[in-house]
C-alpha cells in the first residue's frame, strides 16, 4: 500500500473522529459519515490494488494516477480552516476523474457569542483538457458535492427556525488552470459556478453562487 494512499486513509479516519467528539454540541448523521467513509476507503484500497497493474499502452495504472487537494486557513474573528484532498485518474490526455473529501471548520468571535462548527463531506469530479497540446494548463472542471453542515431549518411554516445538521448539496461547474512547480507537481486555481444555488442556505454553504480554490496535485508517475 503506497505512503500517499496510507495518508489519505488516516485523514478519512481523523475527521471522523473529530466529528465523533463534537457529539455532545450537535447530532450528526454518523449514518451518511459511515457511508462516505466506507466509499472513500473502498476506491482507495482498490486503487491501492490496482497501482502497479499494466494497461494496455504499457505503463501501469500508477502513472495515470495524481493525488492532492485544496487547503485554506484563515484566523481571526472568524477562524475557517478547510482540508480537501482528492485522487483523480487520467483516462486519457483528454479526460480525467475521480474523488475527494472536505472538512471545514468554522468559528465566529463577537462579544459574548463564540459559535463554532464542523463541515464534512465528499465530492465526485471530471475533468477536461479541450487543448492538450496547444493550451495544456487549462481545464475544465464538473463536479458533485454534499457537505454536511449545521444550518437554522424550519420545519414548517408554522414551528420556529431551529438549528440542525443537514447535508447541502452542490453543483460546480467551471474552468481552472495549472502551473508546474516541479517535475511531478502543480499549482491549480479554479473558478466554479455552482447550478443549483439559489440564494438561500439550503442550496449553498459558500455564501455565492461563485466559488474559488487554489490547490495543487502531485502526478504519481
Amino acid at each position: 500500500m503506497s505512503s500517499i494512499t496510507l495518508v489519505l486513509l488516516m485523514l478519512i479516519n481523523t475527521i471522523t473522529l473529530i466529528a465523533h467528539s463534537k457529539t455532545t454540541e450537535s447530532k450528526i448523521d454518523f449514518n451518511m459519515l459511515k457511508k462516505l467513509r466506507i466509499g472513500l476507503l473502498v476506491f482507495f484500497i482498490s486503487v491501492c490494488y490496482c497501482a502497479n497493474s499494466q494497461t494496455e499502452y504499457g505503463e501501469t495504472l500508477k502513472s495515470r494516477l495524481y493525488v492532492g487537494g485544496t487547503f485554506g486557513l484563515g484566523i481571526g474573528t472568524v477562524t475557517n480552516i478547510d482540508i480537501s484532498p482528492m485522487v483523480g485518474f487520467n483516462i486519457n490526455r483528454h479526460f480525467s476523474a475521480g474523488l475527494g473529501t472536505t472538512y471545514m471548520f468554522y468559528s465566529y468571535r463577537y462579544g459574548s457569542i463564540n459559535y463554532s462548527s464542523h463541515f464534512y463531506g465528499g465530492r465526485v469530479f471530471g475533468r477536461i483538457v479541450p487543448l492538450p497540446d496547444q493550451l495544456p494548463s487549462i481545464f475544465l472542471h464538473g463536479e458533485y458535492e454534499t457537505i454536511n453542515n449545521e444550518r437554522e431549518i424550519q420545519e414548517d411554516f408554522n414551528s420556529p427556525y431551529i438549528l440542525k445538521r443537514t447535508w447541502t448539496p452542490a453543483l460546480l461547474i467551471g474552468a481552472g488552470f495549472k502551473q508546474q512547480a516541479g517535475n511531478n507537481s502543480f499549482f491549480t486555481a479554479t473558478i466554479l459556478y455552482n447550478a443549483i444555488d439559489d440564494g438561500t442556505s439550503a442550496n449553498t454553504i459558500y455564501g455565492g453562487p461563485l466559488v474559488y480554490r487554489v490547490g495543487f496535485i502531485f502526478g504519481l508517475y
